[in-house]
């Protein structure tokens, strides 16, 4: 395994292979998103363990999203199963590892809730959030505050969160490297992931917004949820196909040279990240076989 360094241009790189590997098994992924929401909606049913238990699982299930994505570019078939493969086809070691970067992540999760929470005015925010009021000058400012906040607060938590399961599943690293690892690759392809973060901010927060309040000043805002919901759902299976294409920009892995399906899709995907896998900059997509 070696760590690559891509330009500031590969974030919307990853962002296009994201979408072309998903056009590859929309169902499949479709299926392991809406497997996540109903595992976090059951889990949500029991207060405070429900949260414990999605915060555990979370890299574990992130990892077994990767490994549908690794299945469908080797042409093999995604099954439900898939959301916790990680748990189950890489090992006792693996698994428990996955477990203990699991309680690390919950443990940083409630600490930070709580630092946050002591800095928000919380009671600003629960008449607009919860409730639905007309939000107030001091909930809006109490809202932009608690978002900066969180991004300040969390990003170091993604960043050593990012790379970890998939350092440990595939890669066989214990935890502690893995999240050193995690946050050295991060850090060191920082523009490319702000221009994949900025690309996704758009996807998932402005846009989304800008929808909402249009069909509200056509007074059909009925419908939004009709929009919004597929489109999230849709959008957010994108978004991790696209996590699988940074993994590919920023590592190039020890087994990847032997490993080809037999349409050659994994060459084409990593010749998509430029020669020895450093990210080809403003190289489109690999096409599906035959398609040219």
């Amino acid at each position: 395994m070696h760590l690559i360094q891509s330009p500031a241009k590969q974030g919307y790189v990853w962002f296009r292979q994201g979408l072309w590997l998903f056009k590859r098994n929309p169902m499949g992924f479709l299926m392991l998103i809406f497997l996540y929401l109903l595992v976090v909606q059951l889990s949500m049913l029991i207060p405070i363990v429900g949260v414990v238990v999605v915060l555990t699982l979370a890299p574990g299930i992130f990892a077994g999203l990767m490994d549908g994505c690794r299945d469908t570019i080797l042409g093999e078939r995604v099954r439900p199963l898939t959301l916790v493969s990680a748990f189950r086809k890489h090992g006792g070691q693996a698994a428990r590892r996955l477990l203990d970067l699991g309680l690390l992540h919950t443990t940083l999760v409630m600490v930070l809730s709580l630092v946050a929470t002591s800095l928000i005015d919380v009671q600003a925010l629960v008449p607009m959030v919860l409730q639905q009021q007309e939000p107030t000058i001091e909930g809006i400012r109490q809202l932009y505050f608690a978002l900066g906040v969180g991004l300040v607060l969390y990003t170091p938590v993604v960043m050593l969160i990012w790379f970890s399961p998939l350092l440990i599943i595939w890669e066989g690293i214990p935890p502690g490297k893995a999240l050193f690892f995690s946050w050295i690759a991060c850090w060191r392809n920082r523009g490319a992931f702000l221009a994949y973060l900025s690309i996704w901010a758009v996807c998932l927060i402005a846009l989304p917004l800008f929808i909402e309040s249009l069909l509200q000043a056509l007074d059909v805002s009925d419908v939004g949820s009709l929009v919004l919901i597929p489109y999230t759902v849709v959008m957010t299976a994108i978004m991790y196909c696209s996590v699988y294409a940074s993994w590919k920009s920023c590592f190039q892995e020890a087994v990847a040279d032997h490993v080809e399906d037999a349409d050659g899709v994994v060459n084409q995907v990593d010749a998509a990240s430029g020669p020895g896998g450093q990210g080809g900059g403003d190289q489109d997509p690999p096409a599906p076989p035959g398609a040219g």
